[in-house]
């Protein structure tokens, strides 16, 4: 019976003896199949023993070192598409931080706007409620008084400058 190139399993780079093969099934220095699971986010990682200790190493990443050239020694790997299960060969590269970053901006997987930026001073229910109180004619020094952001910051807000 003739094996596919998708079968043959390769040596897994600084993780000596763990093979692993282009669908993203990994063995054990002593030829047994590990079992993937989730990370609590949401990434497919095997657990794996190195220096008599476990330790976690996401498939991924596993993948990229096995069979993905990394000449420019970039030290993360970008699913393309996003999915973080779709672990196919042609959807993973190696890419910087910075990258990995913009990439996930620009596809609208990272978002830190609204109530989703974490060093906001209000959330959406107050913005709410300053434009409703501007709406209704009150002051914006009266209203920055009650909230812990300046006038200039609740002048923007009822403008549309900030929180659109």
């Amino acid at each position: 019976m003739a094996v596919f190139d998708c079968e043959e399993f390769v040596d897994i780079p600084n993780y000596k003896g763990y093979t692993i093969n282009k669908l993203g099934i990994c063995k054990s220095p002593n030829n047994k199949i590990l079992t993937s699971h989730f990370d609590t986010s949401g990434y497919l990682q095997h657990t794996i023993v190195l220096n008599n200790k476990k330790t976690s190493a996401k498939l991924h990443r596993l993948l990229a070192l096995a069979f993905i050239p990394n000449p420019n020694h970039l030290p993360q790997i970008n699913h393309i598409d996003g999915v973080k299960v779709n672990n196919s060969l042609n959807n993973l590269e190696w890419i910087s931080n910075v990258e990995n970053i913009r990439h996930a901006y620009a596809i609208g997987l990272a978002n830190n706007t609204g109530d989703n930026n974490n060093s906001k001073k209000v959330c959406f229910e107050d913005v709410k409620n300053i434009k409703k109180r501007r709406l209704g004619g009150e002051s914006l020094k009266s209203i920055a008084q009650d909230y812990p952001i300046t006038l200039s910051a609740v002048c923007k807000i009822t403008t549309g400058i900030n929180w659109k």
